[in-house]
């Protein structure tokens, strides 16, 4: 029963005091708060940089409709073909 007790003595002198390990705890517990809030303000910027990335996308993919329905003319095509546009000379 003494050596349990001596056993036990030396053991429990060998670890820090509560108070330490408590500050240790607290430290730890803070930290993690403070790493959870930034995880939630991290996955909110991230929904929305997803949410500007699909409409980027979505614009993307309509003005490529937009040029397969309506190809864009070129000055050459906008004027009549009938007449021979041609600079004028200023002379």
């Amino acid at each position: 029963n003494n050596e349990e007790n001596e056993a036990l003595r030396k053991l429990i002198s060998a670890l820090p005091p509560r108070k330490v390990t408590q500050a240790q705890i607290d430290s730890v517990d803070k930290e993690v708060a403070k790493l959870e809030a930034e995880d939630v303000d991290t996955e909110r910027e991230q929904d929305v940089r997803r949410k500007q990335f699909a409409l980027l996308l979505h614009a993307v993919d309509d003005l490529q409709r937009a040029l397969v329905d309506e190809p864009l003319e070129t000055p050459a095509a906008a004027a009549d073909p009938n007449t021979n546009a041609t600079p004028m000379s200023i002379g």
